[in-house]
């Protein structure tokens, strides 16, 4: 490109030599908050992030237990046949589990890839059960829109 001399003159903008953007102005591919983000970065830590809005459907528990299913994740604060529990701690509005043995794991049963970024969130949620027991279940598996 040349270099541009740029004029300036009182009220006026003059733009000669610019030539336009070809990019196009995209929005951000979904408008939802997600509701799961595994972060895995070697600077600023490993950590599940979950969102205020999945605590407060699971009635802001202190604690949680996590188990996997073939292509979805369950979250919940009692979870049949499960005796391991995680501590919550807050970060901003949402919760947090520091844990790098734990995002190690789901990376590895759900393939994620972190090449290029140092987050993935998961938007897809159903809850089922009442009170202590209910329970969220997380889509692992990304639809295009979300990629």
């Amino acid at each position: 490109m040349n270099q541009v001399d740029v004029e300036k003159q009182e009220g006026q903008v003059n733009l000669a030599g610019f030539i336009p953007s070809n990019c196009k102005g995209l929005s951000k591919a979904t408008s939802t908050a997600g509701v799961l983000t595994i972060v895995n970065s070697k600077r600023n830590g490993k950590r599940v992030v979950l969102s205020k809005e999945l605590m407060a459907e699971l009635n802001e528990p202190e604690e949680v237990q996590i188990s996997y299913g073939s292509d979805a994740i369950a979250i919940g604060a009692d979870i049949p046949s499960n005796d391991n529990f995680f501590t919550l701690k807050t970060q901003k509005a949402k919760s947090v589990i520091y844990s790098s043995e734990l995002v190690n794991e789901i990376t590895v049963l759900y393939d994620l890839k972190f090449e290029g970024n140092v987050s993935q969130t998961f938007y897809q949620v159903q809850y089922q059960g009442e009170g202590t027991s209910r329970v969220a279940i997380i889509s692992m598996i990304k639809t295009n829109e979300e990629m």
